[in-house]
C-alpha cells in the first residue's frame, strides 16, 4: 500500500500485528508492521473490512517508537 510520508511516497507491505478493536460486521482495528521500499520499518493503526486493508493511520517509523 501507498503511503506520502514526510513528502515521499513509499509502498509498504505490511502484516497483521495484534487486534485493537473488533468492530463487528467484518470490520477490524489492527496494529500493522511493515517494511517500507525505503528499508525502513513503519508501524500503524490498519483498518479491515472483510479481511481486505482498507487503510492505515497514524504511521510512525520503528526507529522514531524506539527513541519516543
Amino acid at each position: 500500500m501507498k503511503h506520502i510520508i514526510d513528502g515521499r511516497e513509499v509502498d509498504i507491505d505490511w502484516e497483521q500485528v495484534e487486534i485493537v478493536d473488533n468492530h463487528g460486521s467484518g470490520c477490524v482495528d489492527w496494529m500493522v508492521k511493515g517494511e517500507g521500499d525505503d528499508g525502513k520499518v513503519y508501524w500503524g493503526d490498519g483498518n479491515y473490512q472483510d479481511d481486505e486493508l482498507i487503510d492505515v493511520i497514524e504511521i510512525e517509523t520503528e526507529e522514531h517508537l524506539l527513541n519516543f
